[in-house]
């Protein structure tokens, strides 16, 4: 942890930037001719059926178009029936293009970054932004009361605790001010042992227009103690990070701060002042606060904060905080969820016996006997993708021997339908083998299920109900980065595919899209005139919080799922909060070509896709795929 001191037999795509389709001039579904029931299931949606990706040119209208007033009146009665969606405004003024069609909310978030101009469907949101001279002032009034304050501290009343070693409090008094167990406060900023991290913060794409997420960093007190090796009062603080220190930067909005899983011992004189934000995360379902819509009157917006999401640094996952929050148990009893968290992540790299030696737990998941596992093979001098996962079925968990620390598991090896050229091959038919090994625990690579193969007609009882996905689709990326005008309206094609997931709010949403937009450059207004790196990747994670969806994305090879050629895209997987956040699904097939790691430009690690493109199946070939089609007679 870091801590802060103070030629192939494949098809080879031409490019991953390519096009693949035509998008269609209406995202919505086209308008049912038969009369529906305005209580069934489809009504809703067809409510806002008809939605343009773009809107003409009010200049542009044809009179020769006998069609067009019908049309025009049936969408506008359509949008009258959908009371989100009243009427149409533009963000500011008409342009020579056509303009993608948003609603309120996504043009409030997204329009200061694009320098086209959006249709907005609906009334606009009044939006004021942070004053940033404001914002300047109050820090400029916090740090000069730090530098009068004398820092006198007195422990409040003390807290029952089964640690005798280390007095613990409730509260501490700093001149005069009172700090309570659980309350979030300001730092005075340090040393940041993560080097990257570090230099980042301090980036132009880092820099909030809220001066106080620039110049103080942000900690939850988890326990108030003495610290018996040097005597001086200190406190145990889990770190929050203001969102323009994560990947979202300057699209961040200027008052959310994230929970994160790091945390250190500090001593009390390190307190600047407290932060005006909730112990608690926001209430699933309540909108994310504005500094347009800000009911603290006597506080201003750059003082405000709040958060709702936890953000892991690693995958750059912001997932729903109610599950990572400290309680009220925990501070009472002096519990730091990061310390746990940190301590089984630990425990979990490697394996371990429960239930007196009959289970496995190993990488957050429990084997059993018999339970069937895929288990890594043996890379040392293979080249990288041309191996596969090994396939057994656990026989026997044995105990670590005295003079060896490492668990070993039994296996039966399976092996696969072998081909025959009479009939089809079924590569998930499976049968035992007549080997047996022993293999060390830390080779488990994951669990798999089998169905014996008389009770296949039974297999749909094993998958759960499913709700709706909603498969975002928009327009390639590609010719947005061929054509050089920074003002394309086609550059903001994808708000208006989120604008669809504003209206309807699916549980799930899933959005897929060419490498190409993962270091995609964003021209926008004010701070991001001079170019947001990755700002595509930037605006749609910023968009989905807003609307209160979880998200991670990642880069994934098509080939790596049973595709026969070589093709990277994009993928977003976003949830409501409150439900679970899908991971990405482990590859299905070892594909041997070279991996596209992403780096997110944010001082951390560039992260790599599942398994390193490692599973159970060889790569399909263009011969796997084509073989079985009859000869072309010339």
């Amino acid at each position: 942890m870091s801590h802060r001191r103070v030629g192939s037999s494949f098809l080879e795509s031409e490019s991953d930037l390519e096009d693949e389709m035509e998008i269609s001039e209406l995202l919505g579904a086209n308008q049912s001719e038969e009369p529906e029931d305005p209580h069934s299931d489809t009504a809703s949606m067809n409510m806002v059926e008809h939605i343009p990706s773009t809107t003409p040119d009010p200049e542009m209208s044809s009179d020769g178009d006998q069609s067009s007033d019908s049309e025009s009146d049936s969408d506008t009665n359509s949008m009258e029936s959908f009371d989100r969606l009243p009427m149409s405004h533009t963000s500011t003024s008409h342009s020579s293009q056509s303009l993608t069609s948003v609603t309120p909310l996504m043009g409030a978030v997204a329009q200061e970054f694009f320098l086209a101009d959006m249709n907005i469907l609906g009334e606009p949101l009044e939006t004021q932004h942070l004053d940033e001279l404001e914002s300047e002032r109050i820090r400029d009034d916090i740090l000069e009361q730090d530098a009068k304050a004398r820092g006198k501290a007195i422990w409040g009343l003390s807290l029952d605790d089964a640690d005798d070693e280390i007095d613990h409090f409730k509260s501490v008094f700093i001149d005069g001010v009172e700090y309570n167990l659980g309350d979030i406060v300001l730092i005075e900023c340090g040393e940041d042992s993560h080097k990257s991290r570090a230099q980042n913060a301090l980036s132009a794409g880092a820099q909030s227009a809220n001066a106080i997420a620039n110049s103080f960093w942000f900690a939850q007190i988890i326990s108030l103690f003495d610290d018996p090796q040097h005597g001086r009062k200190k406190f145990h603080a889990r770190w929050l990070v203001h969102g323009s220190k994560t990947v979202l930067k300057e699209m961040a909005h200027t008052q959310e701060l994230f929970l994160t899983n790091e945390c250190d011992d500090l001593y009390i004189s390190s307190i600047v002042t407290h932060c005006n934000c909730d112990a608690s995360p926001l209430p699933i379902g309540e909108e994310e606060p504005t500094v347009y819509g800000n009911e603290l009157e006597d506080v201003h917006p750059s003082t405000h904060f709040f958060y709702r999401f936890f953000y892991n640094k690693e995958t750059r996952a912001f997932v729903d905080a109610h599950k990572y929050a400290t309680t009220e148990m925990n501070l009472l009893y002096a519990q730091c969820h990061s310390c746990a968290q940190t301590q089984m992540d630990e425990l979990q790299q490697h394996p371990y016996l429960t239930d007196n030696g009959k289970t496995l737990s190993f990488a957050g998941q429990t084997y059993h006997c018999h339970d069937f596992i895929y288990f890594q093979p043996n890379i040392h001098g293979r080249e990288a993708g041309s191996v596969v996962y090994g396939l057994a079925q656990i026989l026997e968990i044995l105990p670590p021997l005295p003079e060896e620390a490492s668990i070993k598991i039994k296996i039966v090896c399976l092996a696969y339908d072998l081909p025959d050229s009479s009939n089809f091959h079924d590569e998930r038919l499976l049968f035992y083998s007549k080997t047996k090994k022993i293999i060390d625990a830390t080779r488990i690579a994951k669990k798999f299920f089998a169905l014996p193969q008389d009770t296949s007609q039974n297999e749909s009882e094993w998958l759960k109900h499913l709700d709706t996905f909603y498969i975002g689709g928009m327009k390639k990326i590609y010719h947005s980065n061929r054509n050089k005008k920074v003002d394309d309206t086609r550059h903001t094609l994808s708000i208006n595919a989120l604008s669809f997931v504003d209206i309807y709010r699916p549980k799930y949403f899933i959005l897929e899209n060419v490498r190409g937009m993962s270091f995609y450059t964003l021209y926008g207004r004010g701070k991001t005139r001079s170019g947001s790196k990755m700002g595509l990747v930037k605006i749609i994670m910023r968009c989905l919080l807003a609307m209160g969806y979880q998200v991670h994305c990642n880069l994934l090879q098509a080939g790596a799922y049973g595709a026969p050629q070589s093709r990277f895209r994009l993928i977003f997987l976003a949830a409501k909060r409150g439900l679970p956040l899908p991971e990405f699904p482990i590859p299905t097939h070892s594909f041997p070509h070279q991996q596209f790691n992403i780096d997110m430009n944010d001082g951390y690690d560039a992260f790599k896709p599942p398994n390193n493109h490692i599973g159970p199946f060889p790569a399909v070939t263009v011969d796997d795929a084509l073989s079985d089609l009859p000869l072309f007679d010339w």
